[in-house]
C-alpha cells in the first residue's frame, strides 16, 4: 500500500519540533523538512485552522497546537501497562524519595510513560512523551537486555553517543553489559549518563513473556549509601515484577 504523500509531509512538520526547540519559524520549519515555502505554509495553515498549530504572528513563529493535549490524555488513558502501573510506580517513589520513571518499548526506542520528582534538589532532562534508544542510560538497557536478538544487533550496529567519559560506546562492551543485566534481572549504572547520578533499572514483561519497557530510579550518587543502593535495587525488582504480573506475566 502506498503512503498518501500529503500526510507524509504534515508528519514530517510536526516531527521538526522537539522539546528543545518548541517554537519554530518558517524557515526551520523548511531547512528540517526540505518543503517548498508555499507547501510548508498551506500545511501550517490547514493545521491551524484544525488546533495542531500554533502561531504567534507577534514572533512569527510556530508552535504545536493545543489540540495535543486532548491526544495525549486519549494515549495514556489507552495505555494500559501504565494504568497498572502507575499506583506501584507513586508508592516506590514514596519510598525511595527519589526519581521514578517508567519507559515503553517501541521498535529500538523507548518512550518515557511515566516520571514522578521530589519538589526539589536535582531535576532530571528526561519527560513523558520524550524518546531515546535502548541504549541510553540504565532504563534503556533494562529493556535492551531482554529484546530479540536482531534488536540489538541493530541497534548496535549504529554508533552508541559518549555522554560522559565513563559512558560505554564499545558495542561488544555493552554487549557484555546485556548479559550481566540479564544475569541479575536489574541494571545498574552511575555516571553514564551524567556524572554524579546512580540509576537502577528492571525491565517489565508482559503475559507472552517479552519485555515491554522497564522501570528505574535515578538520583544524585552522593544522596544514596550502599546499604539504601541495595534495598534500592531489591524494591526495584520486586515494583518490575508486581507491574509484570498486572500485565499477565507468569515468572
Amino acid at each position: 500500500m502506498d503512503s498518501i504523500r500529503t500526510v507524509d509531509r504534515a508528519i514530517d512538520v510536526l516531527n521538526a519540533f522537539t522539546l528543545d526547540e518548541p517554537a519554530l519559524s518558517i524557515d526551520q520549519i523548511m531547512k528540517r523538512t526540505r518543503l517548498a515555502r508555499a507547501t510548508a505554509y498551506r500545511l501550517l495553515y490547514t493545521m491551524e485552522r484544525r488546533g495542531l498549530i500554533r502561531y504567534d504572528r507577534e514572533k512569527q513563529q510556530y508552535r504545536l497546537g493545543l489540540r495535543f493535549l486532548q491526544y495525549s490524555d486519549i494515549v495514556t488513558s489507552s495505555l494500559d501497562a501504565v494504568q497498572e502501573a502507575e499506583e506501584i510506580l507513586v508508592d516506590l517513589h514514596m519510598k525511595t524519595n527519589h526519581t521514578i520513571l517508567m519507559t515503553l518499548v517501541e521498535d529500538t526506542q523507548m518512550v518515557y510513560v511515566f516520571k514522578r520528582e521530589i519538589p526539589t534538589g536535582l531535576k532530571y532532562s528526561s519527560s513523558v512523551g520524550e524518546r531515546r534508544p535502548l541504549t541510553f542510560g540504565a532504563v534503556g538497557k533494562a529493556a535492551l537486555a531482554f529484546q530479540p536478538r536482531e534488536v540489538i544487533d541493530r541497534l548496535l550496529a549504529e554508533p552508541v553517543p559518549k555522554y560522559t567519559p565513563y559512558t560505554v560506546t564499545d558495542p561488544a562492551a555493552i554487549r557484555a553489559e546485556l548479559e550481566e543485566i540479564r544475569a541479575a534481572g536489574l541494571c545498574t549504572e552511575k555516571d553514564q549518563i551524567n556524572l554524579g547520578v546512580t540509576a537502577i533499572a528492571a525491565p517489565i514483561f508482559q503475559s507472552d513473556g517479552s519485555a515491554i519497557g522497564s522501570v528505574g530510579m535515578i538520583c544524585p550518587s552522593v544522596q544514596i549509601t550502599d546499604a539504601e543502593l541495595e534495598e534500592a535495587k531489591v524494591m526495584m525488582k520486586e515494583a518490575a515484577a508486581q507491574i509484570s504480573a498486572r500485565l499477565g506475566h507468569r515468572a
